[in-house]
């Protein structure tokens, strides 16, 4: 991959269809978008190689699922959505205000017009039945926050 050319885009997952996506899918996606933050300056704040290219106007991607390493009170959240001022804050506002979710680190990138963020979020209810419960509520809210 030449500097300046965009990486491939993550793989989409389709919250609104009929059957939700699998555990294992959303993963693939999660890790996938985190790969793309990474790739792009991130979280150590590197100049962004990829050109403003104007890109089709897409539907918001929000995987959240618990963190394997603490399934009972961390939950990992990804988001692809389109890039404006604003939109890390209108994010962590519904993750800390509207979940009572504790950020505990964020990476984030923009890549053409889009916004790429990585969440991992403390849940005040310790259980993962509960993770997985906010982890449902967070990928419903998310967009409509946005």
């Amino acid at each position: 991959q030449a500097l300046g050319d965009a990486p491939p885009p993550p793989p989409v997952v389709e919250l609104q269809s009929r059957n939700p996506p699998s555990a294992e899918r959303k993963g693939a996606t999660l890790r996938a978008l985190r790969q793309v933050v990474r790739q792009n300056g991130g979280a150590s704040g590197g100049a962004n190689p990829v050109s403003d290219s104007p890109a089709a106007a897409a539907a918001p991607t929000v995987v959240a699922l618990p963190d394997p390493d603490a399934p009972d009170r961390l939950l990992l959240v990804a988001c692809d959505v389109g890039d404006r001022p604003g939109v890390m804050r209108d994010i962590s506002d519904v993750l800390a205000a509207r979940l009572s979710l504790q950020v505990r680190y964020s990476e984030a990138a923009v890549v053409g017009q889009r916004s790429i963020t990585f969440w991992r979020c403390e849940v005040p209810v310790r259980g993962a039945d509960r993770v997985a419960d906010v982890a449902k509520r967070a990928e419903a809210m998310i967009p409509e926050g946005l």
